[in-house]
């Protein structure tokens, strides 16, 4: 063998030996890996309007504010303020490491890699390291994981939330200790408190506990659910002054349940109630139309492992409920609008699914292969090549874009922002927090409608500096041009 073969396959057996053979290493490779990947792939802040309007509110409660809506679009309790799962801990964010807007991005990766931990410890207890390890990957690599995480939305809290309560089911079938059904529908309520339609997992739970054959362990269970819902409910009335009787989900019900009607005159039109996942970006269509015949091929298949299985059956628990769920019978009208980052949650669950059946044939291949399959999960960004920003890294950017609008800001330059929601997203986020919450600099900016080279724009500046100067704020942070303006 000569020298450079026996260098490989040292390197290969140490690889192998330390990433699939020693869990510390592993995990400790997949956390460094997943806070690496989504730093360089943090998607700017959103100007959507959801996650800088969480962000704000928090803001407003860290400097001793109610939960008023401040911008007229939303009362004093909303479906935003109300998910108290992802405002409590970004309170927590802003009260250890302040508000700039780095800290929005902390958040957001902190729960994103908490949940991939949660992934691989549940992949670990059903198939190993290696299934573990792979997994892992393929949850940090999947494309549209950038965009989810890297903003503020409910979909990350799930994840991390809903992953960690299937984790506590998953020891439970091995240590039958009590605790961890305590310690699993306390995950599951705060799941629910970080987006209402995670209930939709409730009944793939009832069916994993009704197989345990431990009937005291669904009534523990059920029972820290309902206290618990009852003490939210309790102290949503007592903070709101008595006017949520119903809680939290008074609060989604009126501002956020709303999908479209379906009329049966179209006798094509109980095909809409699958328009969620025909709509999916390619990628995850694709994963979604391969996990339904593997989920049926697991639950019907011997040899499978009965973990595998409960996972099948959350996963299609969720699937059904979120997509046959409607708000309203007279008329038919579907629970949730369609936007794909509600069905985030399915992602891991999708992922768990399709890649144990991968897994499971290619287990007992040489070291070479099983690593060749690693190195392929590991082109998957490369697939995607606009999505990793090294040289315009937007976290980065972020911090620049905060430091240099606030000093143009405090000198008085006239800013001017393409859209109403580029001007919120400037003052919730940006702008430094004296100018919001001191008393004596409140009064000394007004954000107006503006004409700007025959174009409008909303422009924010301070009244008491007379500044002629212009600049124009895009999307992305970029500084447009410069010029004067003497109206």
């Amino acid at each position: 063998m000569h020298v450079k073969e026996k260098i490989m396959k040292c390197s290969i057996d140490y690889f192998y030996e330390k990433v699939f053979k020693n869990e510390f290493y592993s995990i400790f490779l997949i956390v460094m890996i997943s806070v690496l990947y989504r730093i360089l792939t943090a998607t700017c802040i959103s100007s959507g309007g959801d996650a800088f309007y969480k962000w704000f509110q928090v803001k407003r409660w860290l400097y001793g504010f109610s939960f008023d809506g401040w911008a007229p679009l939303y009362g004093t309790w909303n479906h935003h303020t109300a998910r108290w799962a992802i405002t409590f801990p970004t309170f927590i964010f802003q009260y250890v490491f302040g508000t700039n807007p780095i800290v929005y991005y902390l958040v957001v990766i902190f729960f994103i890699t908490g949940a991939t931990i949660y992934l691989y410890k549940i992949a670990l207890n059903i198939f190993g390291l290696y299934f573990a390890f792979s997994t892992s990957l393929l949850f940090i690599f999947f494309p549209v994981m950038g965009t989810v995480g890297s903003q503020l939305l409910p979909s990350v809290f799930s994840c991390f939330y809903m992953l960690a309560s299937f984790y506590f089911i998953i020891i439970l079938l091995d240590k039958k200790d009590s605790r961890y059904v305590l310690f699993s529908a306390i995950m599951l309520f705060f799941a629910y408190s970080a987006k209402i339609t995670n209930l939709f997992f409730i009944p793939g739970y009832i069916y994993i506990l009704y197989k345990t054959k431990n009937f005291k362990n669904i009534k523990l269970f059920f029972g820290i659910l309902f206290a618990l819902f009852l003490l939210e409910n309790i102290l949503f009335y007592i903070y709101s002054d008595g006017n949520l009787l119903f809680g939290k989900i008074e609060c989604i019900f009126n501002g956020h349940l709303g999908g479209n009607d379906i009329s049966f005159k179209d006798k094509y039109s109980i095909l809409y109630f699958f328009s969620r996942w025909i709509n999916l970006p390619i990628s995850w269509f694709l994963l979604f139309v391969i996990s339904i015949p593997i989920s049926i091929y697991i639950i019907f298949r011997r040899e499978t492992t009965k973990k595998i299985k409960y996972v099948v059956f959350i996963y299609l628990s969720f699937i059904f409920f979120e997509t046959f769920a409607v708000k309203s019978i007279f008329p038919l009208k579907i629970a949730e609008p369609f936007r794909s980052r509600y069905l985030s949650i399915t992602i891991p669950f999708m992922l768990l699914i399709i890649n144990y059946v991968i897994i499971s044939y290619i287990k007992h291949l040489r070291k070479k292969s099983a690593l060749f399959y690693i190195f392929l999960i590991f082109f998957i960004p490369f697939m995607f090549n606009g999505s990793i920003f090294i040289r315009n890294n937007n976290v980065i950017s972020t911090y620049a874009y905060y430091k240099k609008i606030n000093k143009y800001f405090f000198e008085g330059y006239k800013i001017f922002f393409l859209s109403k929601n580029e001007l919120y997203r400037f003052v919730y986020v940006f702008m430094d927090d004296k100018y919001i919450f001191e008393k004596k600099y409140v009064k000394n900016y007004i954000p107006i409608l503006k004409t700007f080279d025959d174009k409008e724009f909303y422009c924010i500046s301070k009244c008491n500096i007379k500044n002629n100067n212009v600049i124009i704020i895009s999307n992305n942070y970029e500084i447009n041009k410069f010029k004067s303006y003497n109206k």
